[in-house]
């Protein structure tokens, strides 16, 4: 829950200070609940209130309390789309991951292999200029 509250204040720009005075809360309970996830459920029910979320594991959902059918359907949708964007962004991490891991074999692989590869780049060099002369 602690990362639910943190990426709910964050979406919301707001610095700890600035969240806690929103909820009549101390700035220190929002840390203890950020870092510590100490969140009772009179706090969770204020936080929900106050915000027009649900917070459930580390993803607050965004809420309201329209009857109007559009609005509602346009609160599925953002949420909709924010689960799409976070799913994205985990995909983006592993790509980023394989890049680096592929790119040490790859920097391993270069340096294991450098005399042969300056022969080789030697070789392919002395090829075209000779091609040039032609």
């Amino acid at each position: 829950m602690k990362e639910a509250v943190r990426n709910l204040r964050k979406s919301l720009k707001l610095t700890q200070k600035e969240f806690a005075l929103k909820l009549g809360v101390s700035q220190p309970r929002i840390t203890e609940v950020e870092s510590k996830g100490f969140l009772n459920d009179s706090l969770k029910e204020k936080i929900e209130k106050t915000f027009n979320v649900v917070l459930t594991n580390d993803k607050p959902e965004i809420t309201t309390n329209s009857n109007d059918l559009a609005v509602q359907e346009l609160i599925k949708e953002i949420n909709f789309l924010r689960n799409q964007l976070e799913k994205k962004d985990e995909q983006i991490e592993k790509k980023d991951e394989l890049i680096s891991v592929l790119s040490m074999k790859y920097l391993k692989f270069e340096v294991s292999n450098r005399p042969l590869a300056h022969k080789r780049s030697a070789r392919v060099g002395n090829q075209m200029l000779s091609r040039m002369a032609a």
